[in-house]
């Protein structure tokens, strides 16, 4: 599935440049948030596990667009607190489930937007799409706002 949209993801005209981290939870971190939803323990690696692929393929998505110069994983028992030497990083919050914030390093610019991508009537490419346009509007916003 992820194979496929990736196909369909071209690079961006105008890129952002710099670099960016994803900073996520741990595994225990994630599993958490599924028990909380009430997931039963016998799923707990499955869960774990489709939770890092679907990063993995972000990751790969925001490569492919190549918005960044660089793009790489961190995971951190508590994401929003962790800081970065890159020039952005594009966090999921360990209580909001499926959104996104992307801050940037500078002191100027830390204030944070949020990247709200989820809609189930979605296909993956086009979520996938979504996800990487809120990307490119926030940095380049909080790029602008730097400069300011």
């Amino acid at each position: 599935m992820y194979d496929e949209g990736f196909l369909q993801i071209d690079p961006a005209q105008d890129p952002v440049g710099g670099s960016i981290v994803v900073i996520i939870a741990t595994d225990e971190r994630l599993w958490e948030r599924w028990k909380a939803r009430g997931w039963d323990s016998t799923q707990r690696d499955h869960l774990v596990q489709q939770s890092k692929e679907e990063i993995l393929a972000i990751i790969e998505a925001l490569k492919k667009r190549s918005l960044f110069v660089s793009v790489r994983l961190q995971q951190s028992e508590n994401p929003e607190q962790v800081s970065f030497e890159e020039d952005f990083a594009l966090i999921e919050p360990i209580i909001q489930f499926r959104e996104w914030l992307i801050r940037m390093r500078e002191p100027m610019a830390q204030r944070t937007i949020e990247i709200q991508v989820r809609d189930l009537g979605m296909s993956y490419l086009q979520w996938i799409k979504r996800l990487l346009d809120s990307i490119e509007v926030a940095a380049k916003d909080l790029k602008g706002a730097a400069k300011e």
